[in-house]
C-alpha cells in the first residue's frame, strides 16, 4: 500500500493572502466495500497494492494568510474513496477538484455573508 501525504499534495493561491491546500489521506473504508459491484474488484485491488493506483480520501481545504504569518481554516470539503493513478490525475482529469474549489469558494461567502449579519448582534464586554 503506498503510503499517503500528511502534508498537502497540492497548493494553489488565489490571491495574495487566500489559498486551497489538497490532502490526501488514507480512507477508513475498505477498497473491497467501496467499491463492491465492479466487475473487477480483484485486479482494482492489484493495482492499489502495486502502487499503480493511488486510493484515498481527498480533503481540499480554504485558507487565509494574514500578514503576521498565521493561518486561518476558514472552511474545508471532503471527497471519500477515491481512485485514481495519481495526484496530478485527480487534480487535471477527474473533475472534483474544481467542484472541491468551488465547493469552499461558495462556503466561504456564505460565512461572510453569515458574519455580516451575525456579528452586529454581539455585544462586546468590558
Amino acid at each position: 500500500m503506498i503510503n499517503l501525504e500528511t502534508d498537502p499534495v497540492h497548493r494553489e493561491w488565489l490571491n495574495a493572502n487566500y489559498y486551497l491546500e489538497l490532502y490526501f489521506e488514507p480512507t477508513c473504508i475498505s477498497i473491497e466495500e467501496a467499491f463492491q459491484d465492479i466487475d473487477d474488484l480483484d485486479n482494482l485491488i492489484a493495482n492499489v497494492n502495486h502502487g499503480n493506483l493511488l486510493y484515498f480520501d481527498a480533503i481540499m481545504i480554504m485558507g487565509y494568510l494574514q500578514d503576521t504569518g498565521m493561518e486561518i481554516h476558514l472552511t474545508h470539503d471532503t471527497l471519500g474513496e477515491c481512485v485514481y493513478k495519481s495526484k496530478e490525475d485527480f487534480i487535471q482529469n477527474s473533475g472534483y477538484y474544481n467542484d472541491m474549489k468551488n465547493n469552499c469558494l461558495i462556503r466561504c461567502i456564505d460565512l461572510v455573508n453569515e458574519m455580516k449579519y451575525n456579528l452586529p448582534n454581539i455585544v462586546m464586554e468590558a
